[in-house]
């Protein structure tokens, strides 16, 4: 038992093998956490902007439409005395 003790500290020195080791994960676990974070990053910013241009897409055409329904209901209103006055001339009136 105590061999078995004994060698389990022997291999776990730091002048052997466990320094380099921790030191290639560590390497291994920052770069994949930094490829990954700027990956995620870049595919988050690009789906914003997507979400931004599709909400001004269809603000553009809410306001045009609003626009178009105003000029129509203006224009009628406009017509409404001329209209009046055609209907009191004519047979109907």
């Amino acid at each position: 038992m105590r061999q078995s003790v004994r060698a389990f500290f022997r291999r776990m020195q730091p002048d052997r093998y466990l320094a380099p080791v921790l030191t290639a994960v560590a390497l291994g676990v920052l770069i994949t956490t930094l490829v990954a974070y700027y990956y995620t990053k870049k595919t988050v910013e690009e789906l914003a902007q997507g979400q931004i241009t599709q909400a001004l897409s269809f603000l553009d055409r809410e306001i045009s439409l609003m626009t178009r329904d105003m000029a129509t209901q203006t224009d009628l209103i406009a017509q409404e005395e001329v209209l009046r006055l055609a209907l009191e001339d004519s047979y109907l009136g």
